[in-house]
């Protein structure tokens, strides 16, 4: 017949290194989770940058589409001093002008049947 072991008490040392031991690992999580939470979230963390990033992606995507705006009216503003024709459209078009002895014909769409 096999005698069962006999479990012997940890001593009071032991208990302390494992109880130090446990302490110093806390302490060293707690440190890691201190440290990933400012990496990720503080004023200059990477949610943070992220966040600048797209900011400035939209101000990009702003400033080209005002340059294409601000090309367009220099455009316009070119034909408009030299192009006579542009100008005669224009005053057609916007304010309903007509050369002397021309008349203006409406066309409208016949009605649609209901």
């Amino acid at each position: 017949m096999v005698s069962p072991k006999k479990q012997s008490k940890p001593s009071q040392t032991e208990i302390q290194k494992k109880g130090l031991q446990q302490k110093t690992i806390y302490i060293a999580i707690g440190i890691f989770m201190i440290s990933l939470s400012f990496i990720l979230w503080g004023k200059y963390g990477l949610i943070q940058r992220w966040s600048l990033e797209q900011e400035k992606l939209d101000l990009v995507m702003q400033v080209n589409n005002q340059h294409i705006l601000s090309d367009s009216l220099h455009d316009a503003i070119k034909r408009l001093r030299k192009d006579t024709m542009e100008i005669e459209r224009l005053a057609r078009e916007r304010y309903g002008m007509i050369k002397p002895n021309e008349e203006i014909l409406f066309i409208s769409s016949p009605p649609t049947p209901k």
